[in-house]
């Protein structure tokens, strides 16, 4: 009996050091995520800061509001990836009264916050040099702690049926700081009905 117990014992005891060490290395992963998104960031806002490519004025660039939402890993989603078999060109209406040609190529299928969204994905045709995935969306959060023109979003697909989709990421188009820039408008069905509190945020009224 006594060998008996002191194999539970045992058994016990190395369970209990997986599961530590296991958390652990999760707490590692996430981490290591977060510091990801966040140098992706920077990135980011060092472009708008700095780089002579910047939409913001060159006189306004050193002290112009720029901020994220904090990072938050729940706002990083692996979406279901359902593409279009007969990709059609369509024209998007833009914040300077003009159109842009676009690739519809699917839809991703997410939930958060216990709803369901359906969202479409774009691709640009006027870049000949990228064939990225772009989601144009708006959510509750627009025109509030984000850009009224909308925010979008680089997409990844990581399988045949499967997006990266990273809220963390969501920037606001050129037309946010300088209305010289044409910008397409989010249509109505890419329209998220809860506040996404991540990615790019916005500290001006416009």
């Amino acid at each position: 009996m006594m060998v008996l117990n002191k194999y539970k014992f045992i058994i016990v005891l190395l369970i209990s050091v997986g599961l530590i060490i296991g958390f652990g290395l999760w707490q590692n992963n996430d981490q290591e995520m977060v510091d990801q998104i966040l140098r992706q960031q920077s990135s980011a806002l060092k472009f708008l800061r700095f780089n002579k490519d910047s939409p913001i004025l060159e006189h306004e660039r050193r002290n112009y509001p720029l901020s994220y939402f904090p990072v938050n890993l729940e706002y990083r989603i692996i979406a279901r990836w359902i593409p279009i078999e007969k990709v059609q060109p369509l024209f998007i209406p833009t914040s300077t009264n003009e159109t842009v040609q676009y690739l519809e190529k699917g839809t991703i299928t997410f939930s958060i916050d216990n709803q369901v969204f359906d969202l479409t994905v774009y691709e640009d045709l006027g870049n000949q040099n990228s064939r990225e995935l772009l989601l144009i969306f708006t959510d509750q959060s627009t025109g509030v702690t984000t850009y009224s023109g909308g925010r979008y979003l680089k997409l990844k697909q990581i399988g045949k049926n499967s997006m990266l989709v990273d809220f963390n990421l969501a920037y606001q188009p050129f037309c946010a700081y300088n209305k010289a820039y044409s910008c397409p408008i989010p249509p109505t069905s890419n329209h998220i009905d809860i506040p996404m509190h991540a990615g790019q945020s916005w500290k001006l009224r416009d």
